[in-house]
């Protein structure tokens, strides 16, 4: 049928007033109080066409308006019956309505008409028998005169009761949302623990392989023995690494009663220290392929071990985080290569920190590694199981990385040498850093060893022409044999402490005696004021290695099972930079060094960064200009020693002050042990306050208490690119050490 000109399916239309144009607030009525009794209940009149006039004559039209008809005034109120419940009325339309509405836009935003006039209000009882069933207009709340709304029904009223109104109140949904979230919960809470699972599988995945390698170890050697009954590995443990070398080349030792010795000391080693992660079982297979058709290498039969982060092929480089268990390297380093290339045979890999950022060596994969010298003490970080495995007697020669003493405090630690040269004197390439992209704190790729002679014949064969081939960022410097070979005194600059980490008593009596040593030898020794090591520590170091406010840092623990190995540092590093303000400026007054590192770990600007490498290069200059002003050669600095109880490395961030100094300025720095803890020291380390004297110098004390008997070192400096020099100072002191050592 058509209505009003258009095609319509049925002659009833369910619609709100809310929806028609005119409507007041709330879609209430609004009339004019001079034409409708105020009883009445009507929507807006509007302006209606001349034709729909012409066809209700009983409709009269004011300017602009029309009234209201008179079928539809009631002159009383609705009855509370009537007026049901607050919710819109249900009108059913009677079929020939006499008017319409104007325009109101329909879902498809198509212009209709829509029926206007009712002919009159239902009863209860059409209502009700209507229902919901038959199709109505909904008209709006009714209102009393002012706007004020119908009271509501009174409370207590049956269902079904005569005039009662069925309810329009929705369901309860408490009971459903709260299922809704508890099952969320659970699924989330399945998810995590699926996911530990899985990480803890992969764990229990890396400790089995470690113990297969292990196993294989041990058969390699019970094979070689029962086959090879006659051969003194004690003699062959014996020998330094020059005397090793000179027999391997000229053919006197085979290079497979080497390996196997090396081999059934570093079982040993690693059972009681717990230093090696895995084992490399195709070196079994590069020894037999050892021999080179030409001239041997400097290095060739030697077995070599190497730290977790510097890559082999086929085997992980972990860092101690379980999300690198399973992600074998496609390439061995370029100092792996080199090695190789040198007749070197890398056998083991081993233990580090987890992240590297430490000088403890802890992780959730493999545990924490012993020092060989004293159980109770760690060995130190990151280079930890580098410095057990040959400390113990394990390798001859092994291989880390530096970025604030990881090579040094392992050395220091376990009674070896270790060389930091230069950031770039050897490649870096295929050397993963703790912190990648950061430039401040310059990190450097170095040996260690049991003499300074060894680390010398190292640095020969790796300076060589394949280490400037396949990395050419490295400069091209053949070691030079002249300098390291020198007999010339030195002119050697000299400190007790930096004024920053009060040096334990053995650590100042090392560098008094070492200083006697030298000058007793026709070395001249000249006093050297370190200032602002303060500034460097938390301005260039903490600050340089954070800018982004360890952003970077934190990536690495994202998925991660455990966070020990850094303790309340990686809190703090997660606050953010108001936080981290805040928390600086309250702890000041009670922890001063705490509120600067924390200080130093908010995010950097761009320009901010630029600011702060241009601070660390002038830094750098004025501290060169001081050490020529002296004419200095080199420089005899304090270690920090003796060797720290299992633990403490994690709560003594701010020890690491000797050694960071010259990561930050980037000078070649190595170790020598030249004494060993004394009765005496004990007792005169009871008066240990620091200079602080806040809980890190109370916590230091303890670290260094019952150490009698174990090693203390010295640093030996030299500038930039003078790894030679540096050498030659280290063997200096490791002579006369010896000498001394000798005649008591």
């Amino acid at each position: 049928m058509k209505w009003a000109g258009r095609e319509v399916s049925s002659p009833f239309f369910l619609f709100s007033l809310a929806q028609l144009p005119g409507c007041g607030e709330h879609g209430g009525a609004r009339h004019r109080s001079s034409d409708v009794p105020s009883q009445v209940y009507s929507p807006r009149a509007e302006k209606i066409p001349a034709q729909h006039l012409a066809a209700n004559p009983k409709l009269e039209a004011t300017p602009g308006e029309r009234q209201t008809p008179a079928s539809l005034i009631r002159k009383s109120p609705p009855t509370s019956r009537e007026r049901g419940t607050p919710s819109q009325l249900l009108i059913p339309f009677s079929p020939n309505p006499p008017t319409f509405f104007p325009f109101c836009q329909t879902s498809s935003s198509q212009p209709v008409r829509c029926l206007e006039a009712v002919n009159t209000l239902p009863s209860p009882v059409q209502r009700s028998a209507a229902g919901r069933s038959s199709p109505g207009l909904c008209l709006p709340v009714p209102r009393l005169p002012g706007g004020r709304r119908q009271p509501r029904e009174p409370a207590g009223r049956e269902r079904g009761a005569p005039g009662a109104v069925p309810s329009m109140r929705p369901a309860p949904r408490s009971l459903p949302a709260l299922l809704c979230c508890c099952s969320a919960g659970l699924l989330l809470l399945l998810l995590r623990w699926r996911r530990w699972k899985r990480l803890w599988e992969k764990v229990e995945a890396a400790r089995q392989r470690q113990e297969e390698g292990l196993d294989r170890m041990d058969k390699a050697v019970r094979s070689f023995r029962e086959q090879h009954p006659s051969v003194n590995m004690v003699s062959i443990l014996s020998l330094s690494l020059p005397e090793l070398s000179r027999k391997l080349r000229d053919g006197s030792l085979p290079p497979e009663h080497v390996f196997y010795a090396y081999l059934s000391k570093a079982l040993q080693i690693t059972r009681e220290t717990n230093c090696i992660t895995e084992y490399m079982q195709e070196s079994e297979t590069q020894l037999q392929q050892a021999r080179p058709p030409g001239k041997p290498g400097l290095l060739y039969g030697v077995p070599v071990s190497i730290k977790d982060s510097i890559n082999c092929q086929g085997h992980d480089s972990t860092l101690g985080f379980v999300k690198n268990i399973n992600q074998p390297m496609a390439e061995d380093s370029v100092l792996v290569q080199v090695l190789k290339r040198q007749g070197a045979i890398p056998f083991v890999k081993t233990n580090v920190p987890q992240s590297l950022i430490s000088f403890d060596c802890k992780n959730l994969i493999f545990g924490q590694t012993f020092n060989p010298l004293l159980y109770t003490r760690t060995p130190g970080g990151s280079s930890g199981g580098e410095g057990a495995l040959i400390g113990g007697g394990g390798s001859i020669l092994g291989f880390g990385t530096d970025v604030g003493g990881s090579l040094r405090f392992p050395a220091a630690f376990c009674g070896i040498c270790a060389l930091k040269p230069t950031g770039n004197r050897l490649s870096k390439k295929g050397v993963i850093s703790g912190i990648p992209g950061q430039k401040s704190v310059v990190a450097a790729v170095g040996p260690m060893a049991k003499d300074v002679e060894s680390l010398a014949l190292c640095m020969r064969a790796l300076l060589c022409e394949d280490m400037f081939n396949l990395d050419s960022t490295v400069p091209p410097l053949p070691f030079n044999e002249e300098v390291y070979s020198s007999t010339q005194p030195l002119r050697i600059g000299y400190y007790e402490t930096d004024f920053f980490t009060m040096p334990s008593p053995a650590m100042r009596r090392a560098v008094r005696e070492t200083k006697k040593l030298l000058e007793d030898a026709g070395h001249t020794l000249v006093p050297f004021e370190i200032t602002n090591v303060d500034y460097v520590t938390y301005n260039f170091c903490v600050r340089g290695m954070f800018a982004d406010g360890c952003t970077s840092f934190l990536k690495k623990f994202e998925g991660e099972l455990e966070r020990s190995s850094v303790g309340t540092f990686f809190w703090l590093a997660k606050l953010p930079n108001c936080l981290k303000t805040l928390v600086s400026w309250i702890a000041k007054p009670f922890v001063p060094r705490l509120s600067n590192i924390i200080r130093s770990m908010r995010t950097n600007t761009v320009d901010e960064l630029w600011g702060l490498h241009h601070e660390i290069e002038e830094s750098c200059h004025q501290f060169i200009a001081q050490w020529k002003k002296l004419n200095l050669d080199v420089m005899l600095c304090p270690m920090l020693g003796p060797a720290l109880g299992i633990g403490y490395p994690g709560k003594l961030s701010v020890a690491v002050s000797y050694t960071m100094l010259y990561n930050s300025l980037d000078f070649p720095a190595g170790v020598v042990p030249v004494t060993m803890v004394t009765d005496e020291d004990e007792k005169e380390l009871k008066g240990y306050q620091g200079y602080f004297r806040d809980r890190w110098d109370r916590t230091l004390a303890k670290a260094f208490h019952g150490s009698v008997g174990l090693p203390v070192a010295v640093q030996c400096v030299a500038l930039p690119w003078q790894e030679e020099l540096c050498l030659r100072f280290m063997k200096e002191v490791e002579t006369l050490t010896l000498k001394k050592n000798q005649i008591v």
